[in-house]
């Protein structure tokens, strides 16, 4: 029979609370004092008296939840291993060298001698882990070296059209290269097809669903700003070439009078000189457009 055993390492990539916080969920434990036991820093038995399969199959889940775990005896030719989370065999202690009560053993009762205690106490540390056995690695947030899941690839329009403000959020701060003029376009294109990757490599995940969910929602604010962008600029245009015709109308509508009294407000003598050399160049213009189209009539 094998004893899984815990001396604090953690997996590459991993925080201690966060590693903290995945064992208390896997082991239902709600007692801080006795998770924050768990990484004192000894050898502590987590799980006692398993067969082989059920060993390393513990030992996978407990890799999965950033606890980098041993198996005490080590697995002898067993395929189910996972060579990445094993480690050296060596000495360890039970989980009662550290719990708070001292007379506890591994199975949850307590010494004869000792006080009666509720069963929900003692038989929570070990209850059967809540995540799947043999579920996908996660392991983002691990740099390059983190794999992105076939379910999570495919194009990032968030990081196309929002690219250095989803790059800060994604924890790619190459993206921030879209703020240099000339190479801003060829960025977004590259966080379009690479951003992805680059999301789950730099940040850590809870989970595939967790990181689509966010990345759906980062292409959608991304398509939404991109149509108000383009629905803002056309109407800019048409509204400026709507005010612009106004206004070259208005301008030869009014009389010389008029005209006169309207540029004298302005204090700028050259601006003033510009204002009546447009209003000549306009006035021909249009005589020259009712020469020709009274000819055009004419000839018909």
């Amino acid at each position: 029979m094998h004893n899984i055993i815990f001396s604090g390492e953690l997996v590459a990539g991993y925080e201690t609370d966060e590693v903290k916080a995945n064992l208390a969920k896997l082991f239902k434990i709600d007692d801080t004092a006795k998770i924050n036991a768990i990484f004192s820093g000894k050898a502590v038995t987590l799980k006692k008296n398993l067969d082989a399969e059920k060993a390393a199959k513990y030992e996978a889940v407990l890799g999965k939840a950033g606890a980098l775990c041993r198996i005490d005896p080590p697995l002898q030719n067993f395929d189910d291993v996972d060579d990445g989370l094993m480690t050296t065999s060596g000495a360890g202690v039970s989980f009662d060298t550290v719990a708070i009560t001292p007379t506890q053993d591994l199975t949850g009762a307590a010494e004869p001698e000792a006080e009666a205690q509720s069963e929900e106490s003692y038989s929570a540390p070990y209850a059967t882990p809540d995540a799947p056995i043999g579920a996908a690695e996660n392991d983002s947030g691990s740099g390059k070296g983190a794999v992105l899941p076939d379910e999570a690839r495919g194009l990032s329009w968030g990081g196309f059209f929002l690219t250095p403000i989803w790059g800060v959020f994604n924890g790619t701060f190459l993206a921030l290269l879209s703020l240099l003029p000339y190479i801003n376009l060829l960025v977004a294109i590259w966080m379009l097809i690479k951003g992805r990757q680059y999301a789950w490599q730099n940040k850590r995940w809870s989970s595939v669903e967790h990181f689509n969910s966010v990345q759906k929602k980062w292409s959608i604010a991304g398509l939404i700003v991109f149509a108000l962008t383009i629905i803002l600029t056309v109407g800019s245009v048409i509204y400026v070439v709507s005010m612009t015709n106004d206004l070259s109308q208005s301008s030869l509508d009014i009389d010389d009078a008029q005209f006169e009294r309207e540029i004298q407000q302005i204090e700028d003598p050259e601006m003033q000189e510009a204002m009546r050399n447009l209003r000549t160049l306009m006035e021909e213009a249009e005589a020259e457009g009712e020469y020709y189209d009274e000819r055009d009539a004419q000839q018909e």
